[in-house]
């Protein structure tokens, strides 16, 4: 290989290198690390567990939400496909409903009949069977 070819070749990776930094997007250790990362988590008092995970999935995070309540029952849904990196997720309740901040959004989840409610729109959790 000529001293030409390596040099090129730096320069891509290094252009590569600068551009991943510079993404707000994407944290660039999360290229290298395949692991869900929790923005948040928490445990009711009824014995409810409530979860917020992100994965990094190419060009952006899938982020997820989690419910399993103190008998094993679980349900899931995913916010966003392809998110920005959030950091974390925080969570509010109040009676049945929970308020779940996360990704620079506000989700509404009801803990009795399983929806979550973004502006204004309901959509039903999927039931996860048990393991």
């Amino acid at each position: 290989m000529t001293l030409q070819k390596i040099f090129v070749i730096c320069g891509i990776i290094l252009a590569i290198t600068v551009v991943l930094l510079m993404n707000p997007w994407v944290c660039v250790p999360d290229l290298f690390i395949n692991r869900p990362i929790v923005l948040g988590q928490m445990q009711t008092s009824e014995g409810d567990s409530l979860r917020v995970t992100q994965e990094f999935v190419g060009d952006g995070y899938l982020t997820r939400f989690y419910h399993t309540n103190k008998i094993g029952e679980s349900w899931e849904t995913v916010f966003d496909g392809d998110a920005f990196r959030g950091w974390r997720a925080t969570f509010e309740k109040s009676n049945n409903v929970v308020i779940i901040q996360a990704i620079g959004r506000s989700f509404i989840y009801n803990l009795d009949t399983h929806t979550m409610t973004e502006k204004g729109v309901s959509r039903a959790l999927d039931q996860k069977p048990a393991p």
